[in-house]
């Protein structure tokens, strides 16, 4: 016969205890007057700040980006606390008005005007042309005008 055996929870991991000699304090800056001096000389000598911050990382044995976030902290307490920017923001865009984008009456082109046709001047030739083409552009506007008639009735 088997034993059933109870299950019992795991011991509850614990911390591990300081090692002897070591000193946590946790009050103490993380970065000491002489490590900020480091990083600050080191980007100012560079030809870049991504150099600058890459030496120092270095140096000092921190990471690109610790020591990369303790330099724009430092500008931005030099800066009065404002975040640094790059490049200036484009201006928004602004959306013009219907009315903005008409142009005054006084600038659009002016109505057209039926044209005159001064017939006592005129010759008998130049009267039959004017009657030949007037025929034409009638016959044309009719032609048209059937064709949308039809189109609307189905």
């Amino acid at each position: 016969m088997a034993s059933t055996a109870t299950r019992t929870k795991p011991a509850a991991k614990r911390k591990a205890a300081p090692k002897q000699g070591a000193v946590s304090n946790l009050n103490a800056p993380r970065w000491t007057d002489r490590e900020v001096k480091i990083l600050l000389d080191a980007v100012t000598s560079s030809p870049t700040a991504k150099a600058g911050i890459e030496n120092a990382a270095g140096v000092l044995g921190k990471t690109v980006g610790t020591c990369s976030q303790k330099y724009y902290s430092l500008k931005r307490k030099e800066n009065g606390g404002r975040k640094r920017t790059g490049r200036k923001a484009a201006a928004p865009a602004t959306k013009r008005s219907a009315s903005a984008t008409r142009q005054p009456a006084s600038r659009t082109a002016p109505a057209p005007r039926k044209p005159s046709i001064d017939v006592a001047s005129m010759s008998n030739v130049e009267l039959s042309k004017l009657v030949a083409v007037a025929t034409t552009e009638l016959q044309r506007r009719m032609v048209e005008l059937e064709a949308n008639v039809r189109k609307l009735l189905g």
